[in-house]
């Protein structure tokens, strides 16, 4: 949702009461941003300054002593001035309901970022992370603890910084303890704040952790959804740090985590800010300023640079070349065949996406848009600039670089039967040949390492498979050198955000009737139909598209 305040953590099932009438004093109400038991979120006009706002409709106003308090507090988180916080405008009760009135920013939340592209890479999430302890030390120094920090109450802004919002619920240091409870979502609450101590810096801290496990790994570390169980976890277990925190992830850093995640707050950082310097200093010789922040990518494309673009098969070529030639093949057939060709399809989306096609608005995520705007000639020109396959002068680099193509070919193959009858299927194609985009780039451009990479695989040194592997030969993971060299590219974010895997269960579906196509097992209970040689040999792949794919690869 596009505001900074679109998911706030106190929107939940049932909302506030609507206003009868689509205004609130001098705010023109312009539809609902967000709607929960405890609150509805407005995107909102200010009549009088001409500005677009967002508006926090509150449900339950209590009696006067209670919205008393509430101005007090509200008072006192509107006087947060800092880059990092989402500021709150005003704060009034209107027939017996309070609300606030928040600045309207362009963005997501950071669960809608972990949502759409899955965890973060790791100086990535470092980042973030330096940007929300920025914001948490200015609040505690005004003596605002925030109470309820986790991925829905930071936004993730155009510039890509983060911004703590939602102080709605956010209480005083001073606060005794004898006072309310702090209130919170039980799975990012800390040890004390479950107990019932006063709202205390350290407790935002602990939270700033957790919600830095979550951009590393994708999901939770407290994983209970209900609210009991989550608070029963807290208060009698200690937290434990996933060994899948991701490549990149060594003992300085999970140091820090544990540090931050530590059951006794006198144990844990003395304040966001010397957590925020322990991060920039652990970043810090691996972040030099270099195109892509990080130096071991710089260097390897900077030896990109003297390489050609992706070899191509030559008989995909050829076809290229007749199709552009004729006038009876469509955008749609020349697309087909340009999908069958890795090299011509990563040349392609680059070329669209490249400065020079700026005009063009960027973000062209599909090859068949792509060839609508540079035509057929400017396709047939860039199928003869490509060098083929068979002309390497290393034929055992150009075997592998064939598995590696008909790997690609395979993934992208299942994914569009996967997809099913959909206007989707070329997306769904691109997305898992891409998703191996770090795999092709080490293949071609560093043969060398790659090989030394596939041998420490096999001789299982070091535990964590090709990604571990390839952090110890290039200095980064192959995840991680494909979203760089996405982004170098301008790649759309749809094709960057599909080179992670996703994370967590997949979604549950129904089985689908046969699809005619046999990579896979078959359920037992469905047979495929007679005209299917799955019908006939059970080993042989039933989809003819599907053999043409392989057979035109393996030549």
């Amino acid at each position: 949702m596009p505001d900074s305040v679109s998911r706030p953590a106190t929107l939940g099932a049932a909302a506030g009461a609507m206003p009868a009438r689509q205004r609130l004093g001098r705010f023109e109400l312009l539809h609902v941003l967000g709607r929960g038991a405890q609150a509805t979120v407005w995107l909102a006009r200010d009549t009088r300054l001409h500005r677009e706002v967002a508006v926090k409709w509150l449900a339950d106003g209590g009696d006067a002593q209670a919205q008393e308090q509430w101005l007090r507090e509200a008072r006192h988180v509107g006087r947060l001035s800092h880059p990092r916080i989402v500021p709150v405008f005003e704060a009034d009760v209107h027939e017996g309901q309070p609300y606030l009135v928040f600045e309207y920013v362009p963005g997501c939340t950071l669960a809608e970022h972990l949502a759409h592209q899955g965890r973060c890479a790791v100086h990535d999430a470092v980042e973030l992370m330096v940007d929300l302890l920025e914001g948490l030390q200015a609040a505690h120094e005004a003596g605002i603890v925030h109470c309820d920090l986790k991925p829905s109450n930071v936004m993730v802004d155009a510039q890509r910084h983060a911004r703590i919002m939602d102080f709605g619920i956010a209480a005083a240091m001073a606060s005794p303890a004898g006072g309310p409870v702090a209130r919170g979502t039980p799975a990012y609450m800390a040890p004390e704040a479950v107990a019932g101590a006063a709202p205390a810096p350290a407790s935002d801290i602990y939270a700033a952790a957790l919600v830095l496990v979550e951009l590393l790994t994708g999901r939770r570390l407290i994983t209970e959804r209900d609210p009991a169980q989550a608070l029963a976890h807290v208060a009698r277990h200690a937290p434990q740090l996933p060994d899948d925190l991701g490549a990149g992830v060594d003992d300085g850093l999970r140091s820090i985590l544990r540090r931050a995640l530590a059951r006794d707050p006198a144990e844990r950082y003395a304040s966001a800010q010397e957590m925020c310097d322990a991060l920039r200093a652990w970043a810090a010789p691996v972040s030099a300023p270099t195109a892509a922040s990080n130096a071991a990518l710089d260097f390897l494309l900077r030896r990109m640079r003297h390489k050609s673009d992706f070899p191509a098969l030559s008989d995909s070529v050829a076809r290229i070349q007749r199709m552009t030639h004729s006038e009876d093949d469509s955008i749609a057939d020349l697309t087909n065949e340009i999908l069958k060709s890795v090299a011509l399809t990563n040349k392609l989306l680059r070329l669209v996406n490249s400065a020079p096609f700026s005009h063009l608005g960027g973000g062209i995520g599909t090859v068949s848009r792509a060839v609508s705007l540079v035509g057929f000639n400017a396709v047939r020109n860039m199928a003869l600039s490509l060098v083929l396959l068979e002309h390497m002068q290393d034929r055992g680099h150009a075997k592998q670089m064939r598995e590696e193509f008909l790997r690609t070919m395979m993934a992208g193959a299942v994914a569009a039967q996967l997809c099913g009858p959909s206007d989707q299927r070329e997306e769904a194609f691109l997305g898992a040949m891409f998703q191996g985009l770090g795999r092709m780039l080490c293949s071609f451009y560093f043969p060398e390492e790659a090989a030394r990479i596939r041998a420490l695989v096999a001789s299982d040194r070091p535990s964590g498979g090709d990604e571990a592997a390839a952090l110890q030969v290039l200095g980064l993971s192959l995840e991680d050198l494909g979203v760089g060299v996405a982004r170098v590219w301008s790649l759309p974010d749809s094709l960057q955000r599909c080179i992670r895997p996703p994370q967590g269960r997949p979604p549950q579906r129904r089985p689908r009737a046969w699809s005619g196509c046999a990579g896979w097992d078959v359920p037992r209970t469905r047979q495929p139909p007679s005209c299917c040689s799955m019908s006939r040999n059970p080993r042989a792949p039933a989809c003819s598209g599907w053999r043409r794919t392989m057979r035109s690869l393996s030549r």
